[in-house]
């Protein structure tokens, strides 16, 4: 529960077996209207003491109620076959759900070791390069996309509020050019460089790409984040210095482990507008892996570090030997000074909250202008707010949370959260 107290716990199968034969692939729960979605592959059987008989091994989408309950499954129409992990190559599957439509995306890496077939809407495809596969929430086939070596790997995915998709990738210069949707990726010198691009929601055509100029693998276990018209990468730093197109960071050097990297890029152009280091503890690898947006519209990152790490704020020591997790916040604007006058609201009061239309904020002494934003930090609505006009109206839009942000002459003044019900 939000407090912490234990609900339920759920095992779909009936029976221990080795661990390759009931795979969970990565990036795989997510949370729609209440409903735990779970992506999971299964042979054929019967589970959920009965509630749910598949006679095709694959990949099922399992829907849970609030309480535990299985209210759904969906089968995809994607197989994998031989190989040595049962007939499962675990490693080479990234699910991601598009909130904005329903699709499910999956990246697939190259499996050229493996042997495996490889078939999606009854198409068989190449197992030896990397691609994306999309299916519509009833588990359908739509279409798959391909590089066009094996040395290239797309790693993370993630979409925008239009449905556009930005690829976070990496390639190997060792062994020749590399292309993704007729877009040659510079050659960077030996080693590994990352690549971000942009296309348009079916991934017919790219709408801008780039790749570090200097050969540094942040992509592998990175994440990606869409918000506030910018496209966060959360990864890990190894060279120094380290760059992409006009920006540049001193990292740990060669032989001396990795440190956590966040960079961040202009989602319309492309362009790299920044790049963020903390600093480990020499020969120590740390990095960024996962990386999600609070209401407040700052940036959450999860990351694994091996001794020591130090930030702006402070420094973080591992407990009990190496490899301890850490979560740490980066603000996306600096802070609004304390004011010297009268700006402050004092004992403001905000009600309903929830509401299911209007709220009205008491002690309002002056003009205040506001603005209410989505979690993705979306402006919804701006305007003024006036002693004798200081009701807001929510009537209009769809039920979630909203931050309201209050402004006196520049000065931010009251922030907080509505929930719209």
């Amino acid at each position: 529960s939000s407090t912490g107290v234990f609900q339920w716990i759920h095992f779909p199968y009936t029976h221990i077996d080795s661990a390759d034969t009931h795979i969970l692939p990565l990036r795989n729960l997510y949370m729609v209207n209440d409903v735990l979605h779970w992506l999971v592959w299964l042979p054929a059987g019967t589970y959920e003491n009965g509630a749910l008989v598949t006679t095709t091994p694959g990949y099922y989408l399992l829907k849970y109620n609030a309480t535990g309950g299985l209210v759904g499954s969906t089968l995809f129409d994607l197989q994998i076959t031989g190989g040595s992990y049962n007939g499962f190559p675990s490693k080479e599957l990234r699910w991601f759900r598009n909130p904005y439509n329903g699709y499910f995306y999956v990246l697939f890496n190259n499996s050229s070791s493996n042997n495996i077939s490889l078939t999606a809407g009854g198409n068989s495809l190449n197992n030896a390069l990397a691609k994306v596969f999309c299916f519509n929430e009833q588990g359908n086939y739509q279409w798959n996309r391909e590089v066009t070596n094996t040395i290239t790997s797309l790693n993370y995915l993630t979409f925008d509020t239009l449905g556009n998709l930005f690829f976070l990738g990496t390639t190997s210069n060792n062994f020749g050019s590399a292309s993704f949707l007729g877009w040659s990726i510079t050659d960077t010198g030996n080693g590994f460089c990352s690549f971000l691009m942009k296309t348009n929601p079916e991934a017919t055509a790219y709408q801008w790409a780039s790749n570090s100029t200097v050969p540094n693998p942040i992509g592998l276990n990175s994440a990606l984040l869409y918000a506030n018209d910018k496209v966060y990468i959360a990864g890990g730093l190894g060279v120094s210095p380290f760059v992409w197109g006009s920006q540049s960071v001193i990292g740990p050097g060669s032989n001396n482990g990795s440190d956590p990297l966040l960079a961040h890029f202009n989602a319309t152009s492309g362009a790299c507008i920044g790049l963020n280091r903390l600093h480990g503890t020499n020969a120590y690898d740390d990095a960024f892996t996962a990386i999600t947006q609070d209401t407040a519209g700052d940036i959450i990152l999860g990351g694994y570090m091996g001794l020591d790490l130090v930030g702006t704020q402070n420094t973080a020591t591992t407990y009990g030997g190496n490899t301890d997790f850490f979560v740490t916040k980066f603000a996306t604007q600096p802070c609004q000074p304390l004011s010297t006058t009268e700006n402050n609201l004092p004992k403001t009061i905000l009600y309903p909250n929830p509401t299911t239309g209007l709220v009205t904020l008491q002690n309002l002494t002056q003009n205040t202008s506001y603005k209410l934003s989505n979690l993705l930090g979306q402006t919804i609505q701006t305007g003024t707010l006036t002693p004798n006009q200081n009701t807001l109206s929510l009537e209009n839009l769809p039920q979630g949370n909203y931050n309201l942000l209050l402004t006196q002459n520049g000065a931010v003044v009251y922030k907080t959260l509505i929930i719209k019900k």
